[in-house]
């Protein structure tokens, strides 16, 4: 195997790199090539800790990597190899005197093609794409374990917990649940982008009164993540992760509609105490509910990762056109319901549009005269 992925990234290790490559590829070994990082104990433990436990890292100045690029090469396991800027990387080239040319950064070795930055060879020594390299990828990829679920099944039960229970803080409001997950992952940027979408979407099911309504706060954080983990730019990402959130703020609206017949029938059973004023009885069975709530939205969010992880990257490996279309008829269609959801808010409550206006050139302002 030895070193399936060559790339450059001034941000060294973040999610992208364990995540979007290092698990496709099933990576065993990661080289991280950084003159400054190698001679620094606690920057090395800082980066040691972004790392998962079956894969190993080895720190190298570029001197070292060059003297010990045979034993990388030689290495049964896949594995990959960093750089943070261009130059380090040209240094590394230089010295082991291999094929990688930035302009030309496919060779041949063997039936196993070395990548820079996602482009790779096949056994012919030809150019594979990077998305048709990637597709590959997600075709083998695509499980989730429990283990890898429970970070995201933890910020879903409290995000959801939020969107009625405790603390109503807002935070379980699309825009924001979805960089959380993003963040997670360590992957922010594409968070807040399916968030917005997934807000404007949320903008036409306001939870006004008795009605029912989607719960955003898990769905959200479900795709949030699914979009995060993707490689960047993959056609199809957007809108299947998009849809994954839908079907599960569905689902998980549903969800909250049984646990308030299971909490109602809850209260038949503790009624007298109640009525007769016993504290504990009432704490009892309000943390009881809130507890309840909490694990509905862990529940939601694991079983959604795990249906719908797999089947996203499904839908990426066989998706038939660009990312900039797909994406932009989401954003689109995404926009429109958002429009739908102001008129009829504009429509109804008195006065509202000259609040909304004076809104907007309050923070207009703002930003001028920042």
């Amino acid at each position: 195997m030895g070193i399936l992925l060559y790339r450059i990234d001034d941000r060294l290790i973040h999610g992208q790199v364990v995540v979007g490559w290092g698990q496709p590829l099933n990576a065993r070994f990661l080289v991280l090539v950084d003159d400054l990082v190698a001679s620094s104990d606690w920057e090395k433990e800082l980066y040691r800790m972004a790392v998962p436990p079956e894969m190993e890292i080895h720190f190298a100045d570029v001197g070292s990597a060059i003297s010990n690029h045979p034993r990388y090469e030689a290495d049964p396991r896949p594995g990959l190899l960093i750089t943070g800027d261009i130059a380090s990387m040209h240094r590394l080239v230089k010295g082991v005197k291999a094929a990688l040319h930035l302009s030309d950064p496919c060779r041949r070795r063997g039936a196993q093609g070395a990548r820079i930055s996602g482009c790779r060879s096949d056994g012919a020594g030809c150019p594979v794409s990077p998305r048709g390299s990637t597709v590959r990828s997600a075709r083998r990829s695509g499980q989730v374990t429990l283990l890898e679920a429970l970070p995201i099944a933890l910020l879903g039960a409290l995000l959801g917990l939020d969107v009625v229970s405790f603390p109503q803080a807002m935070v379980s409001r699309p825009i924001v649940a979805a960089t959380l997950a993003g963040a997670l992952i360590g992957n922010p940027v594409p968070g807040l982008l399916i968030g917005v979408v997934l807000e404007m979407i949320a903008l036409d099911t306001l939870p006004f009164g008795a009605s029912r309504y989607p719960e955003w706060g898990s769905a959200a954080v479900v795709g949030g993540a699914l979009f995060a983990a993707q490689p960047p730019a993959m056609p199809g990402a957007l809108p299947a992760s998009v849809l994954a959130a839908l079907l599960t703020a569905s689902i998980s609206g549903w969800s909250m509609v049984v646990l308030r017949r299971i909490i109602a029938s809850r209260l038949e059973r503790t009624r007298d105490r109640i009525e007769e004023g016993s504290r504990d009885a009432l704490i009892s069975f309000h943390l009881s509910g809130m507890s309840m709530d909490l694990l509905r939205g862990a529940l939601v969010t694991t079983t959604a990762m795990l249906i719908f992880r797999p089947l996203v990257r499904a839908i990426v490996a066989v998706w038939g056109s660009e990312s900039a279309p797909s994406r932009a008829v989401v954003v689109v269609v995404a926009a429109i319901v958002a429009g739908g959801a102001l008129w009829k808010v504009f429509h109804s409550v008195r006065h509202i549009l000259w609040f909304f206006l004076a809104g907007l050139v309050a923070w207009t302002l703002i930003l001028v005269m920042r």
